[in-house]
């Protein structure tokens, strides 16, 4: 994984999808995804990048692309994804696996704005 630095966005002259899933998962019950938009003019670099800038929506994260496109700026992009509250998959959740699991809102109660479906 490209780490967030200065120097590396330097050399690169487009978006570059750098760490996450590539495609979504077609339910989007399932899955909330969160954006991490790293730019020139990005106050972290390295690894406290990745511990405080903000996570963006599916939506803001598709208008700053958009609006980084239009006017020629590279960046790199990272993106992690949490189960949902009401996922409805067959999981069991007092499994170890998912002790201390932060899970996303599900999708009726998230209030991020929506695009095709996913929040």
């Amino acid at each position: 994984m490209q780490l967030p630095t200065k120097k590396a966005l330097a050399d690169s002259k487009v978006i570059c999808f750098c760490s996450g899933d590539y495609s979504l998962n077609p339910n989007p019950r399932v899955y909330k995804y969160y954006w991490q938009v790293f730019t020139m003019e990005s106050e972290w670099e390295g690894r406290d990048f990745f511990a405080n800038a903000p996570e963006l929506s599916i939506a803001a994260y598709l208008e700053l692309e958009r609006k980084l496109r239009r006017e020629g700026r590279q960046a790199f992009v990272y993106n992690t994804k949490r189960l949902r509250l009401g996922h409805g998959l067959p999981l069991d959740m007092n499994h170890p696996r998912w002790k201390g699991s932060v899970l996303a809102p599900s999708l009726e109660e998230d209030t991020d704005p929506e695009h095709e479906g996913y929040k």
